[in-house]
């Protein structure tokens, strides 16, 4: 399933729904609670002000509150915190708008739909990296490399070797992914693609949201095909649909 990327990249305001599912039922939006934020000039913006360059858009606050999810059978209620600037509005450049910027959720918004029958370390390990997402972005990609570890041990693909006469040997995350590949080719290479950006959080530390986003939409894809095997289903699902030249016969 592909990531609408633009509602992992956006900013809010407070009078608009924010496009990021709830975390709990997936299905409502999150709204602002807008009585509950409360937000303070930062030191340096007030400095700033000082000088005679001074212009809107370099006014800073930081801002705490409370999304809801906007299906009234759920209401769950998010934790959002981050930093807000003024941009000139839309409707009118000469009027501005304050845009809240988040850096923390509890809990985060899920960036996708975990695969019915996820495992729940791989499920929790998702929540993690998800709540990183949005404030380090190389420890993120260190989290979805978990995931695929976890992943690994599920499919029974050993985490040790042990060579004749000597003692048990780790084996790397790679040479995992190698064993797995004679098994299941596509997905390993889904897999590798997901440790590498992995490796550049550890090793390089620049990574973009983006990178990131790259990363969850392939270990989403290989999810769905572990835990729901979506590949197999729409196989058996166009084959009955050709087989009976137009809709399938369902049981009653």
């Amino acid at each position: 399933m592909t990531i609408d990327r633009s509602k992992w990249t956006a900013t809010f305001t407070l009078n608009a729904t924010t496009g990021w599912p709830c975390p709990r039922c997936y299905d409502g939006m999150l709204v602002p609670a807008a009585h509950s934020f409360h937000k303070q000039e930062t030191f340096e913006s007030r400095d700033a002000k000082q000088s005679e360059d001074w212009e809107p858009d370099w006014e800073e606050e930081r801002f705490a509150g409370l999304l809801a999810c906007n299906r009234n059978e759920c209401a769950e209620s998010v934790a959002v915190c981050g930093r807000t600037h003024l941009e000139p509005s839309s409707d009118d450049p000469h009027q501005w708008i304050i845009v809240y910027a988040p850096r923390f959720f509890l809990p985060a918004p899920p960036i996708f739909r975990v695969p019915n029958g996820t495992i729940q370390s791989v499920r929790d390990e998702l929540m993690r990296a998800w709540t990183l997402y949005w404030s380090d972005a190389a420890s993120c990609a260190n989290r979805i490399r978990t995931c695929v570890e976890l992943l690994l041990t599920y499919v029974g693909v050993p985490q040790s070797t042990r060579p004749l006469g000597k003692k048990p040997a780790r084996l790397s995350l790679h040479a995992r992914i190698e064993k797995f590949r004679v098994r299941a080719p596509e997905l390993a290479e889904s897999l590798m693609a997901v440790k590498w950006l992995g490796n550049a959080g550890s090793h390089v530390g620049e990574l973009k949201k983006d990178d990131v986003l790259d990363g969850f939409e392939l270990l989403e894809h290989v999810l769905a095909e572990v835990f729901e095997e979506r590949s197999k289903r729409l196989k058996r699902l166009q084959k009955d649909i050709v087989k009976w030249k137009g809709p399938r016969k369902r049981r009653r």
